[in-house]
């Protein structure tokens, strides 16, 4: 996503406090399945590296950050932990 849009989106957000932030996308869907299991709301922003010529999709680097609510953070931790 456009860093111009995620910085907007983060001013705008109750969503502030950077829980997770990963390159991997398994681990990416496992954080936001607890979180959704656990009822915790959350926003992802993502940033991705520009792919050189010639490079195969799958060699594009994506970092996924997860923000939740300062209040939530606890509650999203431990549901993180517990693999809810």
């Amino acid at each position: 996503m456009n860093p111009a849009i995620n910085g907007l989106k983060y001013l705008l957000s109750s969503k502030k406090t950077l829980l997770h932030s990963t390159f991997d996308m398994n681990d990416y869907a496992r954080v936001s399945h607890a979180l959704k299991a656990e009822g915790v709301p959350f926003r992802t922003a993502s940033y991705s590296s520009p792919r050189p010529n010639g490079a195969a999709y799958q060699d594009v680097l994506v970092q996924y950050d997860i923000y939740v609510k300062k209040k939530d953070q606890h509650r999203a931790t431990e549901a993180i932990r517990q693999g809810r």
